[in-house]
């Protein structure tokens, strides 16, 4: 993929930081709505050596609401990679620390721009001022997924692929204590090198879908592609333990497709409850000969994947939903624990024809069966919907959606808030923006003055 903007789509890096507010808005924010919408994505300091959406130094856009007013600033993450961009002549010999473009979380106290091939980047907020690598006080030693997951004890729980070299069948597994403790870390062998994205987690259990999206050094280094989808080596799930480790993790062959992200897993005592989001191959990427891995267009379905809670029987699968969507998030709260509400984008025809972006916002209701949507009346792109709660001891789902908006006409971007449990009744607020946010991949809510 090109990332030159083109008309339908909202993917060429912006190339200026501002800051500005308060932002001119249309309806009312709670005033105790307070605290820091950040996203991330990838923003190319040098627009022109961009191939492929995912490449690029991290950008963070932040939208801080307070006292019923939003006030927006951008930045780019100072990793060592945009700072040779800039001034290649001033950069010395620093650890690599990535591009630091693809999530931002907060744990023991820390705010962390994530990707999955370095260690974590601390920032700033609201400033969004770089502090650095952060490796925990030594502790972490390798690369770190970029969608750890909090469990109900605040245990943050992580995974890594190609460790300790890349491209390799390596993996590790471990957990950070709510104040930064490294409690665990353990490595284990997959079936293949595989770009492995995302996974889950529920009570007792660690899963991790491992799919034939390959990596090869010996392809890379003859011209080849770098990582390629090899459905001939089929779909592996990695189901750990939690409180045993690798030794008593199980290997069990997976629904053939791929996986960029889940959106809950849970445990009962009939089985492991997993859904994701499930491509029959991955897009933007091709085969080892060049050929591209899926049609034009390609979307994943929100699928559930039931798993055995023992032995090496059948991953069952089931469609939650026909078309095609992506980022899923739910109310984490409730973060490997049975669930009921998930929210998603995705597509829906303008005149008549598909288009190449996301349109449409939708909540799934699971105990009904019900998906609700929302489609904007003009053309736009839009970001995973971030959920906030109405407060800590809010029901499920009772609060408030957060995500950006691009509009194709204006080129500009805004931010909207649905209640998120009745999306269908369209925005509660929107807040305009003089400038574009572009698509990025992942964002979060920060709470003003909350330590982890």
């Amino acid at each position: 993929m090109n990332i030159a903007l083109v008309s339908a789509t909202n993917l060429a890096p912006v190339d200026k930081e501002i800051e500005t507010g308060p932002l001119p808005l249309e309806g009312v924010i709670p005033t105790a709505l307070r605290g820091t919408l950040v996203r991330n994505g990838p923003n190319p300091v040098d627009a022109a050596s961009a191939s492929h959406w995912f490449f690029g130094e991290g950008m963070l856009h932040a939208f801080q609401i307070k006292n019923g007013e939003i006030y927006y600033r951008n930045r780019w993450v100072r990793t060592s990679r945009y700072r040779k961009a800039v001034q290649p002549q001033a950069v010395t010999d620093e650890p690599d620390s990535g591009t630091a473009n693809t999530n931002i979380i907060r744990h023991a106290g820390k705010v962390l721009a994530l990707e999955e091939a370095h260690l974590p980047v601390a920032v700033t907020l609201p400033e969004l001022e770089t502090l650095g690598i952060e490796d925990f006080n030594g502790q972490l030693k390798h690369r770190f997924t970029a969608h750890p997951k909090a469990d109900a004890r605040g245990d943050l729980v992580f995974f890594a692929y190609g460790v300790p070299e890349g491209l390799s069948a390596g993996m590790a597994t471990g957990a950070l204590s709510p104040a930064g403790e490294l409690l665990s870390c353990e490595r284990f062998t997959a079936p293949y090198a595989s770009m492995a994205h995302d996974f889950a987690i529920t009570t007792d259990y660690s899963l991790i879908p491992v799919m034939p999206l390959v990596g090869s050094r010996e392809r890379a280094a003859a011209g080849g592609p770098v990582f390629a989808w090899e459905p001939e080596r089929g779909s592996w799930l990695a189901v750990i333990p939690r409180h045993e480790g690798v030794k008593a993790m199980r290997w069990l062959r997976a629904p053939l497709g791929y996986v960029f992200h889940t959106m809950n897993a849970w445990q009962d005592e009939e089985a492991l409850w997993l859904d994701v989001m499930q491509y029959d191959a991955p897009p933007l990427f091709t085969l080892p000969d060049g050929r591209p891995a899926s049609a034009p267009g390609a979307h994943s379905r929100l699928t559930r994947w039931q798993i055995p809670l023992a032995g090496d029987g059948e991953i069952r699968e089931q469609a939650l939903y026909a078309r095609g969507g992506e980022f899923p998030r739910i109310d984490e709260r409730f973060t490997g624990q049975p669930y009921r509400h998930g929210w998603f984008v995705t597509t829906q025809p303008e005149d008549g024809e598909m288009p190449e972006r996301f349109n449409t916002l939708a909540h799934i209701d699971h105990h009904r069966n019900h998906v609700a949507t929302w489609q904007w009346p003009e053309a736009v792109s839009v970001s995973e919907p971030v959920f906030v709660p109405a407060s800590d001891t809010a029901a499920e789902g009772e609060g408030a959606l957060l995500m950006t908006v691009w509009s194709a006409i204006s080129n500009t971007s805004a931010l909207v808030a649905f209640d998120a449990l009745n999306i269908e009744q369209g925005p509660l607020w929107r807040a305009a923006l003089p400038v574009r946010v572009p698509d990025g991949f992942h964002g979060n809510w920060f709470v003003d003055g909350e330590d982890a």
